[in-house]
């Protein structure tokens, strides 16, 4: 890493870590992808209709 680059900080118990932010990307570059692919099918209104009842649990 140069000074001025990105990173992620990971805190476990018994240490730190930190890392390149290249590090979370690459294993996150799957996930955004699935997330604008889902978003098509879930991201209507009769989704939000039918998961409204939810709104009691999550106190919103």
């Amino acid at each position: 890493m140069k000074i001025g680059d990105k990173a992620a900080v990971f805190v476990y118990d018994d240490h730190i870590e930190i890392r390149p932010l290249s590090f979370i990307e690459e294993g996150l570059s799957c996930a955004i992808a699935s997330q604008e692919s889902l978003s098509k099918e879930w991201d209507t209104p009769e989704e939000d209709a039918a998961w409204d009842h939810m709104k009691d649990y999550l106190g919103k």
